[in-house]
């Protein structure tokens, strides 16, 4: 679950938006059917839940904790598919750019 002040603009740390940040409440995030959880705020505000399973027709229950210290208003709170933040390491935009250029230099000698 991902947390956003602006709907399809990932939250930041200067938002105010958090799960629980802060709160001594966070060991008591559970769901019925997750048996571990894991919070991301490093570059968003995410909760991830983990170790089950939900069948079609089946349902689930969370339970968490949302602070919001910015007076957001709305805020939105979406189910997103699990996602790994990839940073990308300057070499491989730099081999990115040279690919670029070298394209660029063959089509002008064409």
């Amino acid at each position: 679950m991902e947390l956003q002040a602006v709907l399809g603009i990932p939250s930041t740390n200067g938002d105010g938006l958090s799960f629980g940040d802060g709160s001594p409440f966070t060991t008591l995030f559970v769901s019925d059917r997750f048996s571990t959880y894991t919070r991301i705020e490093s570059t968003r505000d995410y909760l991830n839940f983990s170790g089950g399973n939900v069948g079609i027709g089946e349902s689930v229950t969370f339970l968490f904790l949302i602070t919001d210290s910015g007076q957001n208003d709305p805020f939105y709170l979406l189910q997103t598919p699990n996602k790994i933040d990839v940073v990308p390491v300057p070499a491989t935009l730099a081999l990115f750019g040279l690919g670029l250029a070298g394209l660029a230099m063959r089509r002008r000698r064409a």
